[in-house]
C-alpha cells in the first residue's frame, strides 16, 4: 500500500511542475509559525513547494512530566513535504512528520534509573488557507502512523505498532498561525 501512496505524491509533483508554471511564478519564501491542537512549531517554506518544519509537541511533554520519579522530559518534532498551490488562497499539503520524546528517572519500583524514548511517525496529508494578510488555518490528516518508530532506526522492527487509516485520523492536527514572505 506504502508503494501506491508513493506514485500517488510522485505523479502529483510531477503534475504540479509541468503543468502550473504560471501558478507557481507569483511563489515566495516563507517562513511562519504555527500552533496546533497536538504541537507549536516553526516552518520554512521554498519557492517551489517543499517545506520543512521544527516544534515541540506540548502534548507529549505534558505526559512526559507526568512520570512518577521523572528528572526531566524533553520532546521534539520535525515534518518534511511539499506544498500545492490549488488557488490563491487554498493549498494542498502532503508530508511526513516524526516526533520524539525523552524522558530521565525512575518512573518503575526498581530503583534504576534510565532515560525513556517514545517516536511516533506519520504520513499526511492537509489542506490549509492562506488568507492576504498572512494569517493562515489548516488541518492535517494522517493516513498512516507508527508508535515507536525509533525502533526501525535501530533495526528493531518487532516493537513497531502501525496505526492503519481511521485509527491513524485519531492523531488528526487543527492548526492555525502566520507566514511572513520574503
Amino acid at each position: 500500500m506504502s508503494s501506491k501512496v508513493f506514485v500517488v505524491v510522485a505523479s502529483l509533483i510531477c503534475l504540479h511542475f509541468v503543468s502550473m508554471p504560471d501558478a507557481r511564478a507569483d511563489q515566495a519564501h516563507e517562513f511562519s509559525i504555527q500552533g496546533g491542537w497536538w504541537n507549536f512549531e516553526a516552518e520554512y517554506l521554498a519557492d517551489f513547494g517543499l517545506f520543512v518544519d521544527a516544534g515541540v509537541p506540548w502534548f507529549a511533554m505534558v505526559m512526559d512530566g507526568d512520570q512518577t520519579g521523572s528528572d526531566w522530559s524533553m520532546a521534539v518534532e520535525g515534518k518534511v513535504g511539499y506544498q500545492f498551490s490549488v488557488s490563491d488562497s487554498w493549498r494542498l499539503r502532503a508530508g511526513f512528520r516524526t516526533a520524539f520524546s525523552f524522558w530521565h528517572g525512575c518512573p518503575c519500583s526498581s530503583g534504576a534509573e534510565e532515560t525513556h524514548t517514545k517516536s511516533f511517525a506519520f504520513l499526511e496529508v492537509g489542506v490549509r488557507y492562506e488568507h492576504s494578510s498572512g494569517i493562515f488555518v489548516g488541518v492535517d490528516l494522517p493516513l498512516y502512523a507508527f508508535d515507536d518508530f525509533h525502533e526501525l532506526l535501530s533495526g528493531n522492527s518487532s516493537g513497531v505498532e502501525h496505526f492503519p487509516p481511521g485509527v491513524s485520523f485519531l492523531f488528526s492536527q487543527l492548526y492555525c498561525g502566520y507566514g511572513w514572505k520574503f
